[in-house]
């Protein structure tokens, strides 16, 4: 390891509940096999995974639950204590309230206090734009150990007393496209620290003049009872703008898109062209 290097000492995730797939989101909602096809054709997610229970609506983990459990299990697996963590980054676009922050309560249930927190509000490259945050944190010498985490809990956006079938085709997307989870990762420059190099990270705003492919509303205490929907997503759009991105990678990378055509890749092999 050299003194500049980023090294991934450890990573830790977590998937509440057990696995649904299309047919049981169908029957649900009372949907068609056409239903289940289109989702099929559309996105191609066999199962997601939901933090409450589909039948009663009962919510059975938050966000703060799900990154809570990963980050301690990446911290556990770093083979340190939390004490070592000196910087914490998170990226989400679900976060449990918009104050206090999610990545703060997380680090409360830790143990973790005293050190710089920090949450992004992405989506899609949420994490690599908290990997990506973290690592320049690091390089510039102020911190040793660095807890990233990234998280959703998308269903919270999922209203089991609205009829799917008369949303439209952009407002159910986020419904079937999206499960939850959370996964985190310790990050380090302490010497000796022994793991694969995250060596360059990539973030690139690529929507200039473009309408947003993803928009996710929020509504105050005067706008909570507007008749517009609480998000939609042009998938189509999407599909448009992954197609040509990006121009050079490999399979180790992590390519992602969010809301505004935000890009962002992750490389940890040096023989890797998009690095």
């Amino acid at each position: 390891m050299r003194s500049q290097d980023v090294c991934l000492l450890s990573v830790g995730t977590v998937l509440p509940g057990q696995p649904l797939d299309i047919a049981t989101l169908a029957r649900r909602f009372g949907l068609g096999v056409s239903w289940e096809q289109w989702v099929e054709a559309l996105v191609g997610t066999g199962t997601r995974y939901l933090s409450f229970d589909l039948d009663s609506g009962e919510v059975r983990q938050s966000l703060a639950d799900l990154g809570k459990t990963a980050a301690a299990r990446a911290v556990a697996a770093a083979g340190s204590g939390p004490d070592a963590v000196d910087l914490m980054v998170m990226g989400t676009s679900s976060p449990d309230a918009l104050m206090p922050a999610t990545v703060n309560l997380i680090a409360d249930r830790l143990g973790i206090d005293g050190i710089p927190t920090y949450q992004l509000q992405s989506g899609c490259s949420g994490a690599v734009q908290a990997l990506d945050v973290a690592r320049q944190m690091l390089l510039a010498g102020r911190h040793r150990t660095a807890l990233v985490i990234g998280a959703e809990t998308v269903s919270k956006h999922v209203d089991l007393d609205v009829d799917p079938r008369r949303l439209a085709a952009d407002q159910m997307a986020s419904m079937v496209m999206f499960g939850d989870g959370a996964g985190a990762a310790v990050l380090s420059t302490q010497p000796g620290a022994d793991g694969p190099v995250l060596l360059e990270t990539f973030v690139q705003l690529a929507g200039l003049g473009r309408p947003p492919g993803h928009t996710v509303e929020w509504f105050g205490l005067r706008d909570r009872h507007g008749d517009g929907p609480g998000g939609s997503e042009d998938y189509k759009a999407i599909e448009e703008s992954c197609r040509c991105w990006p121009p050079r990678s490999c399979k180790r990378c992590w390519t992602s898109w969010a809301g505004r055509r935000q890009t962002s890749t992750t490389c940890c092999r040096r023989s890797c062209p998009a690095g």
